[in-house]
């Protein structure tokens, strides 16, 4: 465009503002204006970025995993109190103890670690905060009859079920730790996918909760799948690597820019 002056081909926009109130009209606009919206190539703007300024490329959607689980404890915290440890902690604080733990179950793949990057804001510190984007565990402002707890630091290529076993039975059965300021203390994920499979291997919890057999099983297979990268296989990638894991196939595309 900016050489001849116009594109080579014709663009078409469709821009959707009802996506927070359930988009009705857009189905029946569409439904009603094939004609008018018929096209060769259709591209879905409304996908993720691993971090600012690293931008994605996405070769499938799958859609959306969603689930509200509600847990009762205490209208406030009491761990640093004078209750001590007699009282039952808040969910967020056993995800926080094991999220080193737990990192390689919310982050399967080697591209995952791109968005745990510590040069960029992305949710990789260990900690909860209800407006610090770079929190691991968000809790947005609540009262004393209810609140939100989100877990941030999960891939979008994760495998949801693996995902769900770890963050609800976590929150639920997990140790507490003895951090000092366990909500705001200086800790971090780590920013490589080798490094999360030496916390995943060597912490006791992942055995509690997947099982000897099932958590080697685990972990060996996302080793493989690591030492199939690019960054050991070279900087362009074979096309029978290509064809072994979307992980490599992602990673082969990067090295083309």
């Amino acid at each position: 465009m900016k050489v001849n002056g116009k594109l080579p081909l014709n663009v078409k926009f469709l821009i959707e503002g009802e996506e927070e109130v359930g988009g009705a009209t857009i189905a029946k606009y569409v439904a009603e204006q094939g004609a008018k919206l018929k096209a060769d190539v259709a591209l879905v703007s409304d996908t993720n970025m691993y971090a600012p300024n690293l931008p994605t490329l996405n070769i499938g959607l799958r859609g959306l995993v969603y689930m509200e689980v509600e847990a009762t404890g205490p209208s406030r915290d009491l761990h640093s109190g004078g209750y001590g440890g007699a009282a039952p902690n808040a969910v967020f604080g056993r995800i926080l103890t094991h999220g080193n733990d737990i990192c390689l179950m919310l982050n399967a793949s080697v591209n995952s670690y791109r968005r745990l990057d510590p040069h960029f804001e992305a949710p990789n510190q260990i900690k909860a905060s209800a407006t610090d984007r770079g929190s691991m565990v968000r809790i947005p402002i609540g009262n004393e009859k209810s609140s939100r707890v989100e877990v941030r630091s999960v891939a979008p290529d994760a495998n949801p079920y693996m995902v769900l076993l770890s963050v609800f039975r976590t929150g639920l059965d997990g140790d507490i730790s003895n951090v000092d300021n366990l909500r705001g203390a200086d800790r971090y994920l780590p920013d490589n996918i080798y490094d999360a499979l030496t916390n995943f291997r060597n912490a006791e919890w992942t055995t509690k909760l997947l099982g000897a057999d099932v958590k080697g099983r685990y972990a060996d297979l996302k080793q493989a799948s690591a030492d199939r990268c690019a960054r050991l296989l070279g900087t362009v990638v074979k096309v029978p690597e290509v064809q072994y894991h979307h992980e490599v196939y992602n990673q082969y595309l990067w090295n083309q820019f």
